[in-house]
């Protein structure tokens, strides 16, 4: 083979490996025939922006930091290192806040599991709520306490939990609880 045909397969391969793992990516599968852990139901969109779990009250950003508008399609989630993370919050605090509160944080990693949809992939949360969520790691408040230096993360591409180092950049949506 010559140098432009190896080109030209490389360019073909590496179009063909983009366009399919991207539409992989933006396309929700879930099992139909299970009923949701995270149905509509067990949500009250708040018309402001938030998003109110009623099941364990709590009262989420409706997109992911970075994105914005009604159906978070303006903007692409932002990520942060973790310790950037608490720093959005606390700076989203000092500025006024958000739908008129000044009480946002990064979830803890058992608020942010309550996110989970556990019968949906590629985003694993409830879409009709939280939608135009990308299917990355999202950052929780939660310290990992086996190696210094990692926190606790949810990745909601299959809805699993683990840790990284926290210079790792994740994505973040910030929650507050409602009384």
């Amino acid at each position: 083979m010559n140098k432009n045909t190896v080109i030209q397969s490389i360019k073909a391969f590496l179009f063909i490996t983009v366009f399919f793992s991207s539409s992989l990516l933006w396309a929700q599968g879930c099992n139909s025939s299970t009923q949701r852990s995270a149905p509509d139901s067990r949500y009250q969109d708040n018309g402001d922006g938030t998003v109110s779990d009623l099941q364990v009250k709590l009262m989420w950003q409706q997109c992911s930091i970075g994105q914005s508008g009604k159906n978070c399609s303006a903007g692409s989630a932002a990520v942060f290192s973790w310790d950037q993370a608490k720093l959005q919050a606390e700076a989203l605090n000092e500025a006024g806040g958000f739908a008129g509160y000044t009480d946002w944080h990064v979830p803890t990693l058992s608020e942010l599991s309550q996110l989970v949809e556990r019968f949906c992939w590629s985003p694993s949360i409830n879409t009709s709520l939280f939608p135009n969520t990308p299917s990355v790691s999202y950052w929780s408040s939660s310290a990992y306490t086996g190696y210094s230096g990692n926190a606790w993360y949810m990745n909601f591409s299959n809805g699993k939990s683990t840790y990284n180092h926290s210079k790792v950049r994740s994505a973040v949506r910030l929650v507050r609880s409602v009384k």
